[in-house]
Order: structure tokens, then C-alpha cells, then sequence
């Protein structure tokens, strides 16, 4: 898990004596690399000064992050489901993977990651992008007259019934800002 520290340590005179444990502090030519915007008067009775940088940092591709959950279970039919519609979201989102944590009672008590190729591997990825395409033609087809696109504001109301192999039924309204 890639996790960006949003304040660089060395902001102050003395990076030393504010970093945090665990941080590293930036010095030679990872500094280097840091360009000063800034420095401005601050005093916290061990500082004077504050120094605003800024660097490049390279690029990091959606497939660096994870898509986080929590739910109470993954288990049985309700937990394959679950399961199918953290795939969708994390792939849909062009995710690395999903953590997902186990909070039965807001507490988290186990955390598990999932690849996503393993997980599509559970289920008939053809059926869901097939499921996905007849509904997208749906909202196309309600949104459009004559060719041309409906401007406005739409409501998608999505329902399922339960158990497995249920269909999903869409309902499309036209509406305004604010309609619950």
C-alpha cells in the first residue's frame, strides 16, 4: 500500500527534531530534487522558520491503489456477491486490488486483500460486462430521442431481488438538483 506523507519533514530548520518515527527524511538528492516556494515566519518555540517545497514526483498509475471496503462477512451467497460487486467498483476504477475490512460489530476484526484477477476468476466476467453493456444501451436508449442527447438531470434506480441469478431491474427518471 502506497501511502503519500503530505507534509515534507524537513519544512522546518531542524528536520530531525519533527519527524515523525518511521519517516525519512529528505536530505541529498532526493532534496535536491524539491524545489523552495517558500519560507515564512513560524515559531513553535523550537522553530523559526517554515520552508514550503515542492517536487515532482513521478506519476503513479490506478494500479498502484486498492480499493478499500468494510463489511461485516464474505461469506456464502451474500459474500460471493459482495464480492462480485467489489470487483466491478475496484476494476471499474482501474484498481490494483481491494482490501477488504471484517468489522461484524465496528470492529474490525480480520482484514483481507484480494487480487483481482483471482477474484474474476470466481465468476462469469462475460455475463457482468454482457449485464453491464444491456444496461448501458438501456440508459441510452431512455436518455436519447431522435439521436439526440436528453440534457437534464436523470435518477438510475437500480433494484435486485434477492437470491442467486435474480435480475436487476433499472428504472430511469427524469429530475432536478436536489430530488431525494
Amino acid at each position: 500500500v502506497r501511502v503519500l506523507y503530505s507534509a515534507i519533514p524537513d519544512a522546518v530548520q531542524d528536520p530531525a527534531s519533527c519527524a515523525p518515527e518511521g519517516v525519512r527524511v529528505l536530505n541529498g538528492a532526493a532534496r535536491d530534487a524539491c524545489e523552495l516556494v517558500e519560507t515564512f515566519s513560524f515559531s513553535d518555540g523550537v522553530h523559526s522558520s517554515c520552508n514550503l517545497w515542492k517536487g515532482d514526483w513521478p506519476e503513479v498509475g490506478p494500479e498502484s491503489f486498492v480499493e478499500i471496503k468494510k463489511t461485516t462477512h464474505l461469506n456464502g451467497p451474500p459474500g460471493e456477491f459482495k464480492k462480485l460487486k467489489f470487483w466491478l467498483q475496484a476494476t471499474l476504477a482501474a484498481c490494483g486490488g481491494i482490501v477488504v475490512a471484517m468489522a461484524p460489530k465496528d470492529v474490525v476484526e480480520a482484514v483481507e486483500r484480494f487480487d483481482l484477477g483471482d477474484l474474476a476468476a470466481s465468476f462469469d466476467v462475460d455475463r457482468v460486462w454482457a449485464s453491464l453493456a444491456g444496461m448501458l444501451r438501456f440508459v441510452l436508449a431512455e436518455t436519447t430521442v431522435g439521436g439526440d442527447r436528453l440534457d437534464g438531470f436523470w435518477r438510475l434506480r437500480m433494484t435486485k431481488a434477492r437470491g442467486k441469478g435474480a435480475p436487476v431491474a433499472l428504472t430511469l427518471e427524469e429530475g432536478s438538483v436536489g430530488d431525494e
